[in-house]
C-alpha cells in the first residue's frame, strides 16, 4: 500500500469511530462500494483546514461548512428516526451509550444546536485523530524498545487477541503514557488553549484587562520540567517510574486539549480512539519505518502532520 493510500486508512478509521460515537452507527467508510456522498463528505474534512489557513470566510469554507453540515443533518435525521422506531418498539435501550439520544432529549438545545454539535464533533475529531494517531505511530516505530514494552503490556491485559474494554483500558498506564508522550514530543495543535480573560491579572507585574484574548503557552520542551526533551520517554508520565522522581513534571505543562469545563468537546472520543487502534494494531503487528520516513518533519496546519505521507511498514509477530 502507499503511503498516501495509508495516511487516508487512518482517516477512515477516525471518520468511522466517531460516526459511531455521533450518529450511533457505522457509516461504511471501510466498505469498497462507500457511497458518493461519504466520499463527498470526507473531502471538506480533509481540505477545510488548509482553505481555511490561507484565506479569510470565504466561498471554499462555505462550500465545505454546508456539505458537512447537509451531512451531519442527513445522518442526525435518520438516528432520530432509527431511535423513535425503536422506542415504539420497545428496544430502545438508555442505558446504553447514545450521544444523540442525549443531546435531543436535551429541552435547552435546539435543531440548529444539535446539528452545530454534531457536525463540529464529527468534522474536527476526524482530522485532529487520524493525524495524531499517525504521529505515535511513527514514534513508536523510532523507538521499538517504548513499542515492545507497550506490547507487552497489551498482551498482559489482553492477551493475543482480547477486546479493548473499558476494564482493561484502565490497567493499562503505559499505553496512556504513550499518547501522551507523543503529545508531549510532538504537541498536536498549533497553538496553546486560548481564552477571553473575564477579570483584570497581573502577569509579570503588567495589568492584562478584562476582555484580552490570551493565549497559553504550553512547555513540552522546558528543561526545568523535563530531562531529555527531545527524546520519547512515555515513561516520564508513569508514577512510579524512577525518571519521574527527577521531573518536576506537571499533568499541566502540555495541554492540547484544554482544561477545565472550556476543554475540547472531543478529547474523550480522539483519546479512546488512538487507545483503541494501537492496542490492536500493536496484539499482532510491528510497526517500522522505511528509512526516507525516519527524519520526518512535522508541519501545523491546524493540525500537526507530516510533511510528506509517511511509510510505514506492518509485519506479523509470533504471539505465542
Amino acid at each position: 500500500m502507499n503511503p498516501e493510500d495509508l495516511a487516508e486508512l487512518f482517516f477512515r478509521f477516525a471518520a468511522e469511530s466517531i460516526a459511531l460515537v455521533t450518529f450511533n452507527r457505522r457509516l461504511g467508510f471501510f466498505s469498497p462500494d462507500i457511497d458518493e456522498e461519504s466520499k463527498q463528505f470526507l473531502r471538506p474534512v480533509e481540505t477545510l483546514w488548509f482553505v481555511f489557513a490561507f484565506s479569510m470566510y470565504n466561498k471554499s469554507i462555505i462550500k465545505c461548512d454546508c456539505i458537512s453540515s447537509r451531512f451531519a443533518w442527513k445522518h442526525l435525521g435518520i438516528a432520530r428516526e432509527e431511535n423513535r422506531k425503536k422506542e415504539n418498539e420497545g428496544t430502545l435501550y438508555t442505558e446504553e451509550p447514545n450521544l444523540l439520544l442525549l443531546l435531543t432529549k436535551e429541552n435547552s438545545l435546539s435543531d440548529d444546536d444539535i446539528s452545530n454539535i454534531v457536525s463540529s464533533l464529527y468534522s474536527a475529531a476526524t482530522d485532529s485523530t487520524a493525524k495524531n494517531l499517525q504521529v505515535l505511530f511513527y514514534n513508536l516505530a523510532k523507538n521499538p524498545d517504548k513499542q515492545e514494552a507497550l506490547r507487552k503490556e497489551i498482551h498482559s491485559v489482553l492477551g493475543a487477541s482480547g477486546p479493548l474494554t473499558a476494564a482493561a483500558l484502565s490497567q493499562m498506564s503505559y499505553l496512556k503514557a504513550c499518547v501522551k508522550e507523543s503529545f508531549r514530543l510532538n504537541y498536536p495543535v498549533v497553538s496553546g488553549p486560548m481564552r477571553i480573560l473575564s477579570t483584570d491579572i497581573i502577569l509579570s507585574n503588567y495589568t492584562v484587562p478584562a476582555g484580552t484574548t490570551i493565549m497559553m503557552a504550553n512547555s513540552r520542551a522546558v528543561k526545568t520540567h523535563f530531562e531529555e526533551t527531545d527524546q520519547f520517554m512515555p515513561e516520564r508520565w508513569l508514577r512510579t517510574s524512577e525518571s519521574r522522581k527527577h521531573d518536576v513534571t506537571s499533568h499541566f505543562v502540555a495541554l492540547p486539549f484544554g482544561h477545565g469545563p472550556r476543554n475540547c468537546i472531543g478529547r474523550r472520543f480522539a483519546e479512546q480512539e488512538i487507545y483503541l487502534a494501537a492496542s490492536k494494531v500493536l496484539q499482532s503487528l510491528k510497526i517500522e519505518l522505511d528509512k526516507e520516513s525516519w527524519d520526518t518533519s512535522f508541519i501545523y496546519k491546524l493540525f500537526i502532520e507530516p510533511e510528506k505521507p509517511l511509510r510505514f511498514r506492518f509485519t506479523e509477530i509470533n504471539s505465542s
